[in-house]
């Protein structure tokens, strides 16, 4: 589709192109035209005419030359003609640079104190137009070839329809009476003048539209794509499924203002298609907007929940990998790790899963869960980062065993134990509550909480704890181990020390170091509380 070449007396933009690139510079040209830029490409040129004085003659007149540079623009001699000729006549000038392109010496020199756009560095379509837009030349060529009314092909004197794709009123009667959009190129068939259509037929056709178009989106020519729906608007504008492709397929082109639009349109002719929320929502997550996108996800999935018949099981499962993606993305892990895992119940890819996982910082254990051997594994490889004192390369380690087994005491303790060595002590209290909540009745669950309250200077909550847990063993002595007995009567002869009660401390850390506990910790332990380790060992 192009627009219509402008012929008239004020400031028009002259199109400098090679005719290769002909799908990726209208597409660019063609939205200026809807934007109301009176544009001049060599269309205009009359059958008959001198070629090259044409050329000319509209170079010469032009408001603004806008060059559309590639490897191909480059290699032809009537764009570097174009190109040399405007720079001569001191033409207000832009280069849009479609792809990155090595340029002849001589023309990098004439275009180095030109404005040139690079539209590969442009993700976003609206960005790129904008940048165009700003360059101060083109304003003096906007308006005047596209009235705001023009009389109606079809009446004098009433309002010409709107093109539906591109919002002209610059519309003309073709010869199979549709109405064409001199902006966009669009064939309109006004609902009013087809009254008797066959809805059969219609819904034939569209279908036929349909697939013409899935061939052009599986080739990734995105443009022929857009153009074959957009002869769908010749048929009905009552589809809300026409509206959804036609938008996504703007989407697909990088006009996003455009597939928004389309998208609006779909959700009038349908608030409960939830393929137009997760299709606004995908907008906005392409768009860096995760948080933007987060509403429409789950109203999407509220509506296929709601109407399970509304959309398949597979769509349900991309939307809750979507919907994970974006909190995962805002930082809300837990809430990620949730939805990725109802992703995984409605059978989206796991390969997929373990690459979001990945990218968003989740251990895949989270999501994908593990067996106990997995459980036993891991935790023998933090043990083995915990023996080097390496405590933050076992934090990830637990992490991971915390994903397979979230309410397993161990793991919660060992989380709880590696946090306070690493002074993340309100971490720390949060995964020791979690197992108290799980087992109030685990005697090292009170050691390692008098631990961290000695680390945190609270030493009377510390004496506390550590109190209770030595009461515990005495209590079932089967339920802990030498070393558990050890670690506790040390810790709580250091607490002791620390509040005053030196003979408290020596006589606990004599147990300790009856219960086998190391003697160059209780040597540090005593270097700590000022007792001479003599004091301990009854060494002279």
């Amino acid at each position: 589709m192009k627009p219509a070449v402008y012929e008239g007396g004020e400031a028009y933009i002259f199109i400098s192109y090679a005719h290769k690139d002909s799908d990726r510079v209208f597409q660019i040209v063609n939205e200026l035209a809807a934007q109301g830029y009176r544009i001049w490409y060599d269309d205009g040129i009359a059958p008959g005419s001198e070629w090259p004085e044409n050329i000319a003659q509209h170079l010469n007149a032009a408001g603004m030359v806008m060059a559309f540079l590639s490897p191909n623009a480059v290699a032809s001699p009537h764009c570097r003609r174009e190109i040399n000729f405007a720079l001569s006549k001191r033409k207000p000038f832009l280069s849009v640079v479609l792809e990155k392109t090595e340029m002849p010496l001589g023309m990098e020199m004439q275009l180095s104190a030109q404005q040139n756009i690079l539209r590969y560095n442009y993700a976003v379509w609206d960005e790129f137009i904008d940048k165009i837009l700003k360059c101060p030349a083109i304003e003096p060529c906007r308006g005047g070839t596209a009235p705001e009314e023009t009389p109606n092909p079809g009446g004098a004197g009433e309002k010409a329809p709107e093109c539906p794709s591109c919002g002209s009123r610059q519309l003309r009667r073709g010869a199979d009476g549709a109405l064409v959009c001199d902006y966009c190129g669009s064939r309109i068939f006004p609902r009013e003048e087809k009254p008797n259509a066959n809805p059969a037929e219609i819904d034939a056709k569209l279908i036929a539209i349909y697939n013409e178009a899935a061939k052009y989106k599986i080739d990734k020519d995105y443009v022929k794509e857009l153009s074959t729906l957009l002869e769908g608007l010749s048929l009905t504008t009552s589809s809300d499924l026409l509206m959804l492709k036609i938008g996504r397929s703007y989407r697909r082109n990088g006009v996003s203002k455009k597939a928004m639009e389309y998208y609006e349109k779909a959700r009038a002719l349908n608030p409960n298609n939830p393929l137009v929320y997760n299709s606004i929502g995908v907008l906005f997550q392409d768009a860096g907007h995760p948080s933007n996108a987060i509403p429409y996800y789950e109203k999407s999935i509220e509506i296929m929940r709601r109407d399970p018949l509304s959309a398949t099981k597979a769509d349900l499962a991309n939307d809750y990998d979507n919907l994970a993606w974006c909190y995962g993305k805002t930082g809300k892990t837990e809430e990620a790790v949730k939805y990725l895992r109802l992703a995984k119940e409605n059978g989206y890819s796991v390969e997929t899963l373990k690459s979001d996982c990945e990218k968003l910082n989740i251990p895949p254990e989270a999501v994908l869960g593990g067996t106990p051997e997995d459980l036993n594994a891991i935790l023998a490889q933090a043990e083995d980062y915990q023996k080097k004192d390496e405590y933050s390369k076992e934090l990830p380690v637990l992490l991971r065993a915390y994903a397979i087994a979230p309410e397993n005491t161990t793991v919660l303790l060992r989380l709880g134990r590696v946090h306070r060595r690493l002074k993340n002590y309100q971490k720390a209290m949060e995964y020791y509550e979690r197992a108290k909540e799980l087992d109030p009745k685990d005697p090292t669950l009170y050691t390692n909480l008098g631990s961290l309250y000695h680390h945190m200077g609270e030493f009377a909550q510390a004496r506390e704890n550590q109190e209770k847990a030595i009461r515990m063993m005495e209590a079932d002595p089967k339920s802990v181990t030498q070393q558990d007995w050890a670690v506790t009567y040390a810790n709580y002869g250091w607490t002791l020390g620390k509040l005053g009660d030196m003979a408290g401390a020596r006589k606990n850390l004599r147990i300790a170091k009856d219960k086998g506990y190391s003697l160059d910790s209780i040597k540090f332990i005593c270097e700590q509380i000022n007792l001479p380790l003599r004091k301990i060992t009854g060494w002279f």
